[in-house]
């Protein structure tokens, strides 16, 4: 049996009924790109809850079948940034980016882990390159403003507070975070939409 390609978004199953019995062959499409994003999110739902063990056995397995599923090697590089080992998490991203290069959740989770190695900028490089990818994403702003309020920019804090929370209105950490800003006030319509 060939390995299923995982890069592709389908994988043709051809089976049509034969001659013989109890060979069945049915003609149809199984987007196997699904089924294992499924199975990742399955094996992430058992991490959250408190199931850590499990879901990294199973993410390795999943990760031993599909050694070159983008998908699964998402899932290991979150699953080590959750588990702190922040230095394979780096190594392993950076490999992976090399295969996706143009995916802004990935480049914005390179600067998540970049952060936590204290590189803050190239932390700030991944997050400007996200947004430049995909300017509707909201994570990258607010990761960037994170940074910025840090080192005391709290002019570009806050404007990327706002912008994360004008790309998803019920981004509760953007609003949390704004919050925290020191003397901010919100705008009318800012409370109105916390309040909504």
């Amino acid at each position: 049996m060939s390995p299923v390609n995982t890069t592709n978004a389908n994988t043709v199953v051809n089976l049509k009924s034969g001659s013989k019995p109890g060979k069945t062959r049915v003609s149809g499409t199984l987007n196997i790109k699904g089924l294992i994003q499924n199975t990742c999110e399955d094996i992430l739902q058992r991490y959250e809850r408190k199931e850590q063990h499990q879901a990294r056995e199973e993410a390795k397995k999943l990760l031993e079948k599909y050694p070159d599923s983008l998908v699964v090697k998402k899932l290991e590089v979150l699953i080590l940034y959750r588990d702190r080992k922040y230095l394979e998490a780096y190594k392993k991203i950076k490999a992976l980016l090399k295969s996706a290069p143009k995916d802004a959740r990935m480049i914005n989770m390179q600067g998540m882990i970049q952060r936590q190695l204290g590189l803050f900028k190239e932390a700030v490089s991944s997050y400007k390159l996200a947004i430049s990818i995909q300017p509707s994403l909201s994570d990258p702003y607010n990761n960037l403003a994170i940074i910025y309020r840090y080192f005391g920019k709290k002019d570009l804090a806050i404007k990327n507070f706002r912008s994360a929370i004008s790309k998803n209105k019920n981004f509760s950490s953007a609003f949390y975070n704004l919050s925290c800003m020191k003397g901010y006030k919100f705008t009318k319509n800012e409370i109105n939409a916390v309040e909504a």
